[in-house]
């Protein structure tokens, strides 16, 4: 006898479930019946809740998505802006390695025609190449280099450009090659050196035109060349020739006044600025002022600009006065003496200066 004939009620077999998810009940005792299980209705909410979830899931992605392409766009424009910026500053480097050292990258035998070469580092030496066998003109009127310090301030400020400065050849190659690499090719006599040295003194010579033919005169700067930087000896084979042809150039464009500034330990080449072509040079505060005046000799010619140390600007009024006289002095050894200063910072206080002024007329007078 089956243990469910005697009246009782149906009972459910626990975990009896077959393969469609069903589980057998008892009903009657006379055999089985199927019924669904009661948990068919939780699985079809889960499945709604899941559709429910892949909804928002894309609803939240499309409002993402541009602003995932916005950052996207943007690292790639970043990254062909860094590509370009990088060509620009490795072209720029191997146009002055190439002036430098005439031919750094190619053979010998290699065609340094453009038009038969597409690859970016054979164009610019390609390129460099022509430059440097050609004269270069500056135009104020086309040329952004010098449209800025040509326009004339008002009439009542003309004085204010009346002389404007020129970067001498030294001064252009070493910003062009480094100063290192051009002092150690100099005292090495490579023809890189001198080639380097002629295109920027093509350029010092097309600015000077430039501001002379704006009715303005020039101030030759070329400090770097003043020993210990370079030798006496260099100075006089490499440089001082290239400073005779500026100063001649000067002088055909009718600029009576033609100063060279140079800076530091000039002493041993005063003999070389001299005969430069120049009408003014600097007897600089570094330098001892009777031994500049015994290599200057009996010049009466030359006009000596004694420079005083601007750091006597942030001293007292004793310190100043003590500075006065001894510039006083100083200006006594030179037969055209003028007084002046180093560098001034833009921390220097401009009432100490008319106080100096004041004091050193004074000692002079």
């Amino acid at each position: 006898m089956l243990p469910w004939s005697r009246g009782t009620s149906p009972r459910v077999k626990h975990g009896a479930y077959n393969d469609d998810c069903h589980m057998d009940v008892i009903a009657d005792g006379t055999g089985l019946m199927e019924m669904e299980k009661t948990r068919d209705f939780p699985r079809l909410r889960s499945n709604t809740t899941r559709k429910k979830s892949r909804g928002q899931s894309i609803v939240e992605f499309m409002v993402l998505l541009p602003l995932l392409v916005m950052m996207l766009s943007g690292l790639i424009e970043f990254g062909f802006m860094l590509n370009f910026y990088l060509d620009l500053i490795d072209g720029a480097r191997e146009i002055a390695r190439y002036g430098a050292n005439l031919d750094p990258l190619l053979a010998d035998d290699l065609d340094l025609t453009c038009q038969y070469t597409t690859y970016f580092y054979r164009i610019l030496p390609c390129m460099a190449d022509q430059v440097f066998s050609e004269q270069v003109v500056l135009n104020p009127a086309t040329d952004d280099l010098v449209l800025e310090i040509l326009v004339r301030p008002a009439a009542p400020h003309k004085e204010l450009a009346d002389r404007v400065a020129a970067s001498g050849p030294c001064s252009i190659a070493a910003k062009l090659v480094g100063l290192q690499e051009l002092i150690v090719s100099l005292a090495m006599g490579e023809d890189s050196a001198t080639k380097i040295l002629s295109f920027a003194e093509t350029l010092t010579e097309q600015w000077c035109r430039c501001l002379r033919g704006a009715g303005l005169d020039v101030i030759v700067f070329d400090s770097v060349v003043a020993p210990p930087m370079l030798s006496p000896a260099m100075y006089h084979q490499a440089i001082l020739p290239l400073h005779k042809k500026i100063m001649s150039l000067l002088a055909d464009l009718g600029q009576t006044d033609r100063p060279l500034i140079i800076g530091g330990q000039t002493t041993p080449i005063v003999s070389d600025l001299v005969n430069s072509g120049a009408t003014m040079i600097i007897c600089d505060f570094t330098e001892n002022a009777n031994a500049f005046a015994a290599a200057l000799g009996s010049d009466t010619t030359i006009q000596v600009r004694r420079n005083v140390n601007p750091q006597i600007l942030f001293g007292d009024d004793d310190k100043l006065l003590n500075s006065a006289r001894q510039l006083a002095a100083d200006l006594a050894l030179f037969p055209r003496p003028i007084a002046g200063t180093g560098i001034l910072s833009y921390d220097s206080n401009p009432l100490k200066l008319q106080v100096f002024h004041d004091l050193l007329g004074k000692c002079v007078g």
